[in-house]
């Protein structure tokens, strides 16, 4: 497999889904959580900025379409879909 997971800022944390192993979530230090699909990874299936003010993502957990999102605006909890993209 060839391609990256491009970040517009330092990425933090990294997540399989644990629906489907071809999808990943990361989240980065520039506010922002990126959903990827493996098999094509020249850009996200998804973005989303997590706060409104720019706040480190330090971290990730993603759970039957759950998103868990920590950081240094604290905790948030995100519903995007077991299979974004599908």
């Amino acid at each position: 497999m060839s391609g990256s997971f491009t970040h517009s800022s330092t990425p933090s944390c990294v997540v399989v889904s644990d629906t489907n192993p071809c999808q990943v979530l990361t989240g980065a230090y520039d506010n922002t959580v990126r959903v990827w699909d493996l098999r094509s990874t020249k850009d996200p299936v998804v973005a989303f900025k997590v706060w409104d003010s720019l706040k480190k993502v330090l971290c990730v957990d993603w759970v039957g379409g759950l998103v868990g999102v920590g950081g240094e605006a604290g905790l948030d909890v995100w519903k995007i879909g077991d299979q974004v993209g599908k």
